[in-house]
């Protein structure tokens, strides 16, 4: 499954896959960045996503998504591996 490189590429079918809403019957009404959010880090950029949902019952409000940063050539030594192995595993 290809990965969203930004905010501006996300869809509400893409974010409601890494959650697993449809089972829960949870639909992403629409999402937004939020630009108050500021995390610092070298290999990723992070952002806050507020998440809206059809059903207002429905969970999680908000979402952090880390973007590999564009020109970063840590894939190239397995930087993200080992999270990206942890996120897979624990869902």
């Amino acid at each position: 499954m290809a990965i969203s490189g930004a905010v501006s590429e996300l869809s509400n079918e893409f974010l409601e896959r890494m959650i697993r809403h449809k089972v829960d019957g949870c639909e992403i009404a629409s999402f937004a960045a939020d630009t108050t959010f500021d995390a610092k880090s070298r290999a990723s950029d992070v952002v806050k996503i507020e998440v809206t949902h059809a059903d207002p019952d429905c969970e999680p409000h908000s979402l952090i998504i880390k973007f590999p940063k564009s020109g970063y050539r840590g894939s190239e030594f397995g930087i993200y591996r080992r999270e990206a192995r942890y996120f897979s595993s624990s869902s």
